[in-house]
């Protein structure tokens, strides 16, 4: 079961409630629904003040899928189960090859450097380019 989370009258985050007080809450006029991003929450009219316990929020990110928890010291609050986001393989093998492609058109442009992964001497200093060379007999 979920519980319905708690605003004060000032917009201070309070402990969650059950879902019928909840609706005894706003039938009896001392609260109102609200939704924010998809989520019910009730927020109390007369009330900006109460005690908060600590809870701990609990993020599990997997390949398929994600889970969110949030436990208090006696319950359990709240409990997600999301699809997780599976697309980024598809679009980096994507991205990969239309950038594999664009390097082997006829095109002007510079090669890959594959001496910078391992640490490999600059451009200007290789066969004597750069500035000094006349200087250092290279």
């Amino acid at each position: 079961m979920q519980y319905v989370p708690v605003l004060s009258a000032d917009g201070k985050p309070l402990m969650p409630c059950h879902p019928a007080r909840a609706r005894e809450l706003v039938r009896k006029g001392r609260a109102v629904r609200r939704f924010r991003k998809g989520f019910f929450y009730i927020r109390l009219l007369n009330r900006t003040d109460g005690e908060v316990q600590p809870v701990a929020c609990g993020i599990d990110p997997g390949s398929k899928w994600e889970a969110f928890s949030i436990v208090g010291p006696k319950r359990t609050y709240l409990n997600l189960h999301i699809d997780a986001v599976t697309h980024v393989k598809e679009n980096v093998e994507k991205r990969r090859m239309l950038r594999r492609n664009r390097r082997y058109r006829k095109t002007p442009n510079r090669k890959p450097r594959f001496n910078r992964a391992r640490g490999g001497i600059p451009p200007s200093t290789r066969r004597g380019g750069g500035g000094n060379s006349g200087l250092l007999g290279f």
